[in-house]
C-alpha cells in the first residue's frame, strides 16, 4: 500500500475506519474508509496519489472552548486571517 503524508491504507482500521468503497474513475482508483462523520479517500494513478478528509455535516454538537481550539487549528492550519 501506498504512504501519502505518512498515512496508510494500513493505519485507517487500527483506528477504527471501515472499508465501504472502492472504485475506479478517470484512470484513477480510489479507496473510501468511513467512521462517523469522516470520510478518507485514498486515491491512486499512474502519476497521481492523494489522501482526501471529508468531514460531513454535524449538527447540534456540544463543544468546549478547548475542543473549538484543537479544531480550528487542526482545519484552519493552512488559512491566515488578518
Amino acid at each position: 500500500m501506498e504512504t501519502i503524508n505518512d498515512l496508510t491504507e494500513k493505519d485507517m482500521k487500527p483506528l477504527g475506519f471501515e472499508h465501504v468503497e472502492q472504485y475506479e474513475h478517470d484512470g484513477f482508483i480510489t479507496h473510501r474508509y468511513m467512521k462517523g462523520c469522516l470520510e478518507v479517500e485514498f486515491t491512486y494513478g499512474s502519476d497521481f496519489d492523494s489522501v482526501d478528509v471529508t468531514i460531513d455535516e454535524v449538527i447540534g454538537l456540544p463543544i468546549d472552548k478547548d475542543s473549538l481550539s484543537k479544531l480550528d487549528e487542526i482545519l484552519n492550519k493552512n488559512t491566515k486571517t488578518n
